[in-house]
């Protein structure tokens, strides 16, 4: 097994790792292939996420998103949502966040939902090297869906783990830059009774990004995600095509 991508790097598992994470990252292009293969329903999505970011304090930061989603295919969900959120950094590698998400979902069987997420994740950046960075997501995440029908809720715990790389192609200290981001994500817990755009089992994308002044950027990810319906408990798979926008305000 060896890495597509010419690096050289001192330690052996280091590249064993860096090889099986990229790997994986581009496997969504092979997922997004065989698709129609997967047994159970399926669907094309467009997710756009906004996202200001800007410092409250020496070490603490604002870092929270709102955007919407929505399945392409029929129509039959869409999504609004708000996420604030905040980090605070312990030292260079180590730092804690917390947000609360708040989004309404549209469905076409006229179920509509209210759902109210805090989260509580620790964040480490590591391992870094001049072109590659990795960073590792743990977050504890309570949702709280309420049907708008009649305000009955249910409460879903579950983890979440998420790995991030990046590959840049050009330093960073020269200025603009084209990058490589990727990632794998998988969710675990989860409740039977949560409505089935909730129970997301494993979610991975690749895609291209642009930072052209260290203030703005610009990524396009394409994700393959998988998902149980808890109403008739089938394997839904999913292509999401998928436009993030950041924006740093001040140093």
């Amino acid at each position: 097994m060896y890495s597509i991508l010419p690096i050289s790097l001192s330690s052996s598992p280091t590249k064993w790792l860096i090889s099986l994470i990229i790997a994986l990252a581009f496997s969504t292009l092979t997922q997004a292939q065989s698709n129609n293969d997967i047994e159970g329903a399926s669907s094309q999505q467009i997710w756009i996420d906004l996202s200001p970011h800007f410092k409250l304090g020496e070490q603490t930061k604002y870092i929270g998103d709102f955007g919407f989603r929505k399945i392409v295919d029929d129509d039959s969900w869409a999504r609004i949502f708000l996420r604030p959120a905040v980090r605070h950094q312990l030292n260079e590698i180590l730092s804690i966040q917390a947000d609360i998400g708040v989004s309404y979902d549209w469905s076409k069987n006229n179920i509509d939902y209210l759902i109210v997420t805090p989260r509580q994740g620790i964040k480490l950046d590591w391992p870094s090297f001049v072109r590659f960075s990795f960073s590792h997501l743990i977050r504890i995440e309570e949702r709280f869906s309420y049907q708008t029908s009649d305000w009955s809720h249910t409460l879903n715990l579950r983890i979440r783990y998420k790995l991030d790389g990046t590959f840049d192609f050009k330093l960073r200290k020269t200025g603009n830059f084209w990058f490589l981001p990727f990632y794998a994500e998988v969710f675990l817990g989860g409740d039977d009774d949560t409505h089935k755009f909730l129970k997301n089992r494993v979610r991975s994308g690749v895609g291209l990004g642009y930072d052209p002044a260290n203030t703005w950027q610009y990524i396009f990810l394409a994700n393959w995600q998988n998902s149980i319906s808890s109403d008739e408990y089938q394997q839904i798979s999913d292509i999401i095509y998928q436009l993030k926008i950041k924006k740093t305000i001040g140093n």
